[in-house]
């Protein structure tokens, strides 16, 4: 998949004692709203909207999701806000929208750098080839 995101999770993660007890449906929308965050880019923010639409991604039905949603904020992954939920320790594991938006311009700028010294040949060009 061309411009993907991705999201860094430790190699313990399902062992971590707050992820280890929970439900696989729980699990699963921890997953899909970490995914979700990294691909949207709101630094572990999930709006109402976007509590939809993973809602919708992790394909749990309704009352499972309001269980999932339940153990994640009892276990303190989940934490409510006024206009959704946001993930805790988020923004510690996975980089921040300020980080990926200095990343994109910097490779912005090596891509132009590149292309613009390719279009001037290098070298004297008064110097004759040799036979």
């Amino acid at each position: 998949m061309a411009g993907s995101s991705w999201v860094k999770l430790d190699s313990d993660y399902p062992d971590n004692p707050k992820i280890h007890p929970l439900s696989h449906a729980a699990f699963r929308l921890h997953i899909t709203l970490i995914t979700y965050c990294a691909k949207e880019l709101t630094d572990g923010h999930v709006s109402t909207v976007g509590y939809r639409v993973c809602t919708a991604r992790a394909a749990l039905g309704r009352r499972l999701v309001t269980k999932a949603v339940t153990e994640l904020v009892t276990a303190g992954l989940l934490e409510p806000c006024t206009d959704g939920y946001m993930l805790h320790d988020f923004l510690a594991m996975n980089p921040q929208l300020e980080r990926h938006v200095v990343e994109a311009r910097r490779k912005k700028w090596r891509t132009k750098k590149h292309t613009d010294d390719n279009q001037f040949p290098r070298g004297n060009p008064h110097e004759t080839p040799r036979a």
